[in-house]
């Protein structure tokens, strides 16, 4: 069927490679990969983080994953800035939480330098995103 829900006609399934094959293709996936990113780092914080910081992280990760393909649905080009404005929003939100968890020494472990290389090209990849359409 269309790789949506199993019985599923409508094609959702295959939006996302007809996404990828648009000019889009490449700063979508870039920045779907990426937030996952930001889920799996998650798994280096401690675990009496579990229903704190961990959870935050998670919930602002899937924020980003979320609005971004949720922006790239909408046909309307000051909709879709708001879901990329929105997911940029979460980018500073895990930031903030990582800026603390590091204050913590919660990655006294872990190389931080490729979380924040990551955190900085997702939130330029999305305010081009925007930037372009505000034209």
């Amino acid at each position: 069927m269309g790789g949506g829900f199993e019985g599923d006609d409508s094609g959702i399934g295959n939006r996302q490679s007809a996404i990828v094959g648009s000019a889009l293709g490449k700063p979508l996936f870039l920045l779907l990969n990426k937030s996952l990113f930001y889920f799996r780092y998650s798994f280096c914080l401690p675990a009496e983080e579990k229903f704190g910081m961990i959870s935050q992280v998670r919930r602002a990760a899937l924020s980003v994953h979320l609005n971004i393909a949720e922006g790239f649905s909408r046909k309307s080009a000051l909709e879709r800035k708001r879901f990329f404005e929105i997911s940029r929003g979460s980018i500073i939100e895990i930031d903030a939480a990582f800026d603390i968890a590091e204050q913590l020494n919660y990655f006294s472990d872990f190389s931080k330098e490729n979380l924040k290389i990551t955190m900085i090209k997702t939130f330029e990849i999305l305010s081009r995103l925007i930037k372009a359409l505000n034209k």
